[in-house]
């Protein structure tokens, strides 16, 4: 059965680009604060949580099937572990910094979630939710290597959250970090000049790396440094929200709980995991 009694796309669709990303991974349906979400199959809740940008968040997995059915923005949760087709398993919001108004955003992801590879996931508006055929864990789709590493998904995260945006309607010359090959946006500084070949820096001292290839490396280097404790300002101990404070502290204008919260989120880990724990 459909998660709601009424069907209506209110927003993004599946592929559509969005003002923070270049294709929708799933559907966004009208449903207003407190609409009931049923359990479209018999299966298991494997995740409930509130996560910065997605807001309260379901991971559901139906019996026998290779799928997973994301369910975003939700005011409440109204169950957990396993559950029947039809029970209310949670109520409809606009909870989460990617909403501006209620809906309940839904998407469908092939065996494990992997929120960098596109192909990935499954138009939620074509299927039959009468009855999903199994889908198989391997498939002939296009699709883009997962990140091999914590790390890597770690920098990965971050460049979701800088806004590595390519030249569009919004950004003509494209944002910061990707005018800057910059996907963290580091900060000028003699370290950070060493961790890759470099032209320079711009107006806001921040470095201009030569390729992108070369800039992501210098992330991800900046990060294992940070994590092994090799760098003066981090501690291996740390949590995500004491990195944040350091590495996008208030005093820049930035939000260094919110951030590490959306980073989280993405990886699908606690704000307070120990950044050592992510080597």
């Amino acid at each position: 059965m459909f998660p709601l009694k009424q069907r209506k796309i209110g927003g993004y669709k599946f592929a559509q680009r969005t003002w923070y990303s270049s294709r929708h991974l799933g559907v966004d349906y009208v449903a207003s604060k407190g609409t009931p979400l049923y359990a479209p199959f018999d299966g298991e809740i494997l995740k409930r949580f509130y996560g910065f940008e997605g807001g309260n968040t379901i991971w559901f997995k139906p019996n026998g099937q290779n799928v997973i059915i994301r369910f975003l923005h939700l005011s409440s949760f109204n169950a957990s572990g396993k559950v029947k087709s039809g029970q209310v398993i949670g109520y409809t919001g606009n909870s989460g910094s990617l909403t501006k108004g209620a809906h309940l955003h839904l998407d469908i992801s092939k065996g494990a979630v992997n929120i960098w590879n596109f192909a990935n996931f499954l138009d939620p508006d074509k299927f039959d939710w009468k009855d999903i055929a199994p889908v198989p864990a391997s498939n002939n789709a296009p699709s883009v290597p997962p990140a091999s590493s914590k790390i890597e998904q770690w920098a990965l995260a971050i460049k979701k959250h800088e806004g590595f945006i390519a030249p569009c309607a919004q950004y003509p010359k494209g944002s910061r970090a990707y005018r800057n090959n910059n996907p963290g946006n580091l900060r000028y500084t003699s370290y950070s000049a060493s961790l890759g070949l470099i032209k320079g820096k711009d107006d806001k001292n921040f470095v201009i790396y030569q390729t992108y290839d070369i800039g992501f490396n210098a992330l991800k280097k900046f990060l294992t440094d940070a994590a092994n404790g090799k760098l003066i300002s981090y501690k291996p101990d740390m949590t995500l929200y004491q990195f944040y404070s350091k590495y996008a502290p208030s005093t820049d204008g930035n939000y260094p709980k919110g951030y590490a919260e959306s980073v989280a989120w993405v990886m699908g880990v606690s704000p307070n995991t120990k950044i050592k724990d992510l080597l």
